[in-house]
C-alpha cells in the first residue's frame, strides 16, 4: 500500500535543494566503448531514507477516526525528495560514480568491456549498498545485458543511439483513411512547416484532398507525399538534440487530450535563435475507463503521463508546461484532491514547472498527437468485444466469435456468400447486373466500405472510418436477439443504442456490430409500480 499525502503547502515554503541531476550528454560520454551493461532499481528507494527527528512533525498527516501520523522515512510528494536521494546515492557510491557506475535517482547503471571486469564492478556496488543498508528490487534488475535503455537512449556494444520511442509515434503514423485523419497529420506538420524546406510543394497532393467537395482518393502521389513528410518530421530539419548546459534554452512540454482518440505531447527546447525544435514526440491511446474521463481529468492525465515519460529531461530543471485547457492553470492550487488526482499531484510534486495556456488554434502540435488514428484489427482468435464483459454483467453469457467460425457461418449464408464472392472477383460486378436477393443487394449498397480480412466480411464504420464492423449472418443474428429477449426481464442495461446497429432493406434486416462494443440494446422503460416486501435483504 502506498499512502498519498498532499504536501503542496509544505513544498511552497521549502527551500529548494538545487542538487544537479546527471547531464545526459555527460552520462553517455562516460559509458562510451562499453559492451556489457547491468541496470538496477532500488526497492521503494525513498522509504529507505530516514527523516531527521526534528523534521518528522513537518510530515504529519491526519487519518479520519485514527488520529495523526508522521513519517520516519522520506515520503513521496516532497519537493526535495529526488534531490535528497540523489545526494545519498552520490555519497554511497562516491568512488564508483562516473567510473564504473551511473545513478539517476534510484536507477543504477553499471558497465564494462568484459564479463570478468563486470562481475568485479557489480561486487563493489553490492558491497557499498550493503554497507548503507540499501536494498535492490530483484524484479527490476537486469544483469549482463548487451543492450539496455538508459536516460532515453539505447546503449549497446555497437554504440549509443537515440531511443526510437522518441520518433516512432510519427514514423508509425497510419495512412489516413479520411479527410479528418488527414487534417490531424497536416496539423502536426503545419506547426513545424517553417523548418521543412518546400513544405507547400511536398504537401500539395495531401492538401488537395482537404478542400471542400474534394473526393478522398488516396493514390501513389499522396502516399509519396505522406512518407516524405514523415521522414522530414523525424529528421534534423525539425528535431534537435537536448542541450543541458547551464545557459541552454528552456524545455517546453505541450500536452493535449482527446476523449475519442487519445492523449499526445511534444517535448521541445528553445534554440539559441529563439526557435522551438522537437526533442521527442509522444502519444497514447485511451482505455475504456479513460475514455469516460471529464475534460479536465483527461488533460491532467496527459500532463502526468508525459511529464513522467520525459522525466529524464525535465527533473531538476525548470520547464514550461503548455496546454490549451484553461482549468489546468490552477493545477498547483487544486483543493481537496483525493484518490487518483491526489496520486497524480504527488507524482508532479518534484518537478519545477510553470503553466502557460494558449488557445487551441495555436496548439496544433500536441492536438495532432492526441488525435493520431488508431487501427484496430480483427484478431485471428477472438475479437476484442467478445473477449470482454462490462462490470456488473459478468453473469450474462454473450455470443462469441472467432475469425474462423464467423467466416464459416458467413459462407453458409447464401446472401453473404454471394457478396463475398463478388467482392473477391475482378472486376467487381455492379448490383444491377446480378439477380441477387434483396438482402444481398442491401449489403452491396456499402460495397465501397466492404473488405475481406481473414475471409471475414467486414464493413467500415460510417462515423469512425478507422473502425470496422462484423457483418453477421442471419442465424447468428437470431441467436443474439434471443439472448437479448431472455435477459431483458432479469437485467437493467444502462448501455447506449449504438452498441447494436441494424439497417433494413426491403423488409430484411442484417446486423452490424462494432468490434469494440459488447452486443447490447437499451430495453423499453418499465412502468412504475410499488416494490413488494421481502423477508431478507437482496431477496427480491
Amino acid at each position: 500500500m502506498r499512502m498519498c499525502v498532499d504536501y503542496r503547502k509544505l513544498n511552497e515554503v521549502t527551500v529548494k535543494d538545487a542538487v544537479p541531476m546527471p547531464r545526459v550528454d555527460d552520462a553517455l560520454e562516460a559509458v562510451h566503448g562499453a559492451k556489457i551493461f547491468s541496470t538496477m532499481d532500488l526497492h521503494s528507494g525513498f522509504w529507505q531514507v530516514g527523516v531527521r527527528p526534528q523534521d518528522q512533525d513537518k510530515t504529519a498527516f491526519a487519518v479520519p477516526h485514527r488520529g495523526q501520523f508522521r513519517w520516519k522515512v522520506m515520503p513521496f510528494g516532497l519537493v526535495n525528495s529526488p534531490a535528497t536521494f540523489t545526494r545519498l546515492m552520490a555519497a554511497v557510491l562516491d568512488k564508483q560514480m562516473w567510473k564504473t557506475c551511473l545513478v539517476y535517482i534510484d536507477d543504477l547503471l553499471v558497465w564494462s568491456t568484459d564479463v570478468d571486469e563486470h562481475l568485479r564492478r557489480l561486487e563493489e556496488i553490492f558491497s557499498k549498498l550493503r554497507q548503507a543498508n540499501l536494498c535492490l528490487k530483484p524484479q527490476k534488475c537486469h544483469f549482463l545485458q548487451k543492450q539496455v535503455k538508459f536516460l532515453g537512449h539505447t546503449l549497446s556494444a555497437a554504440g549509443i543511439s537515440t531511443d526510437e520511442e522518441k520518433v516512432q509515434e510519427v514514423k508509425n503514423w497510419p495512412t489516413p483513411r479520411s479527410s479528418t485523419e488527414l487534417h490531424s497529420f497536416l496539423g502536426l506538420c503545419g506547426y513545424y512547416r517553417k523548418f521543412i524546406k518546400d513544405f507547400a510543394a511536398i504537401a500539395a497532393p495531401l492538401t488537395r484532398l482537404t478542400t471542400k467537395d474534394a473526393k478522398f482518393e488516396w493514390k501513389t502521389e499522396q502516399q509519396l507525399a505522406f512518407e516524405t513528410l514523415k521522414e522530414r518530421m523525424t529528421s534534423s530539419e525539425v528535431m534537435a538534440h537536448p542541450d543541458f548546459s547551464p545557459d541552454a534554452g528552456e524545455f517546453i512540454l505541450d500536452t493535449d487530450g482527446s476523449s475519442k482518440m487519445g492523449i499526445g505531447a511534444v517535448l521541445s527546447q528553445v534554440q539559441p535563435d529563439g526557435a522551438e525544435r522537437v526533442i521527442a514526440y509522444g502519444s497514447k491511446t485511451l482505455n475504456q475507463a479513460e475514455r469516460n474521463y471529464c475534460t479536465t481529468r483527461l488533460e491532467l492525465l496527459a500532463v502526468v503521463t508525459f511529464i513522467m515519460k520525459f522525466r529524464y529531461y525535465l527533473l531538476g530543471k525548470a520547464f514550461c508546461l503548455r496546454t490549451d485547457h484553461s482549468s489546468l492553470q490552477w493545477l498547483k492550487n487544486f483543493s481537496d484532491a483525493e484518490g487518483q488526482v491526489a496520486r497524480w499531484l504527488e507524482k508532479l510534486a518534484p518537478f519545477q514547472y510553470r503553466i502557460v495556456h494558449r488557445p487551441g488554434r495555436s496548439h496544433g502540435n500536441a492536438d495532432a498527437m492526441s488525435r493520431k488514428p488508431v487501427r484496430r484489427h480483427f484478431g485471428a482468435e477472438t475479437c476484442p468485444a467478445c473477449a470482454q464483459h462490462p462490470e456488473g454483467l459478468n453473469a450474462v453469457e454473450f455470443e462469441r466469435f472467432s475469425a474462423g467460425n464467423l467466416a464459416s457461418e458467413q459462407d453458409q449464408d447464401d446472401d453473404l456468400r454471394t457478396v463475398k464472392e463478388a467482392l473477391g472477383s475482378n472486376p467487381v460486378p455492379d448490383k444491377s447486373e446480378t439477380a441477387w436477393s434483396p438482402l444481398a443487394r442491401a449489403v452491396w449498397t456499402r460495397k465501397d466500405d466492404l473488405v475481406l480480412q481473414e475471409n471475414v466480411l467486414l464493413v467500415r464504420n460510417k462515423d469512425r472510418r478507422d473502425e470496422y464492423q462484423m457483418v453477421l449472418p442471419r442465424k447468428a443474428l437470431d441467436r443474439i436477439l434471443k439472448t437479448y429477449t431472455r435477459e431483458w426481464e432479469v437485467a437493467t442495461w444502462a448501455l447506449r443504442r449504438q452498441n447494436l446497429k441494424c439497417f433494413s432493406a426491403t423488409g430484411v434486416q442484417d446486423c452490424l456490430v462494432p468490434l469494440k462494443n459488447i452486443f447490447a440494446v437499451v430495453p423499453p422503460a418499465a412502468s412504475q409500480s410499488r416494490a413488494s416486501e421481502t423477508e431478507h435483504p437482496c431477496n427480491r
